[in-house]
């Protein structure tokens, strides 16, 4: 009876070890979308999704075809507004859903991350460009901040880039358990912004000038 009792404790133990693991997939290819399907998600079948947290921001996406880059016949517009004074985790943008605390894309074999954006209001702002990962609990993810204009622009953004903001618990980045991309606003005031050709990139496949 104590040996049963003894092999059942054990078993639980390994299972709880078990099921508290992050699942790591490879991101191959490193395209996360170029939104040519036409469809609000990604190409690795995870959603695209609108994000308004805290007071009175908003937000909402929808795939268009006006105004698209060359050589592209569709793409993501975030409409959104994040009123005066909004505190820093009042955010409005969206995000491509590639992971959660159970499951993450690998990206430790690309050098950083590539998308092209264009704010259709005719005005510059600035956008922050954000990287999840399951190894952050408290929020304090990796952000970058790009200006956006009136002309679709492409941002090379290496990871050495990104950083956490400082208001929790410092993690190195590694790049192997992605949960999500994300742009947000970072300014106040209503915005418009197209988003296209999302994918993380090796530096030695390309030699474009990075950000």
């Amino acid at each position: 009876m104590r040996f049963f009792t003894l092999v059942l404790l054990l078993l639980v133990l390994v299972l709880s070890a078990c099921g508290g693991r992050t699942e790591i997939r490879p991101m191959i290819g490193g395209q996360v979308d170029d939104f040519e399907d036409g469809d609000a998600r990604t190409l690795l079948g995870t959603p695209w999704e609108s994000v308004a947290d805290g007071g009175e921001t908003t937000s909402t996406i929808f795939i268009d075809t006006e105004g698209h880059m060359p050589g592209s016949t569709y793409h993501l517009t975030i409409g959104g507004t994040r009123p005066p004074g909004s505190a820093g985790n009042q955010v409005s943008g969206a995000r491509a859903v590639l992971g959660d605390e159970s499951s993450a894309v690998d990206v430790s074999t690309y050098d950083g991350l590539e998308l092209a954006l264009r704010e259709l209001q005719g005005q510059q702002q600035t956008f922050v460009v954000q990287i999840a990962t399951a190894s952050v609990r408290d929020f304090d993810y990796y952000n970058a901040y790009v200006v956006a204009n009136d002309e679709w622009t492409r941002f090379r953004i290496p990871f050495n880039r990104f950083s956490q903001e400082g208001f929790g618990r410092p993690v190195d980045f590694s790049g192997t358990d992605v949960t999500h991309v994300a742009v947000f606003s970072s300014g106040y005031g209503p915005y418009t912004l197209a988003v296209d050709n999302v994918r993380f990139y090796r530096a030695e496949a390309d030699s474009s000038q990075s950000l």
